[in-house]
């Protein structure tokens, strides 16, 4: 059971990294326009 629950913290740690650069990326566009 350990490893399973350690897949998915990992799997959600790299889906909010994902998720945070994408906001970062949106924010910094968004200072162009």
């Amino acid at each position: 059971m350990l490893p399973n629950v350690e897949s998915t913290y990992v799997t959600l740690g790299a889906a909010t990294e994902r998720l945070a650069a994408g906001i970062y990326m949106a924010g910094d566009y968004s200072t162009y326009f």
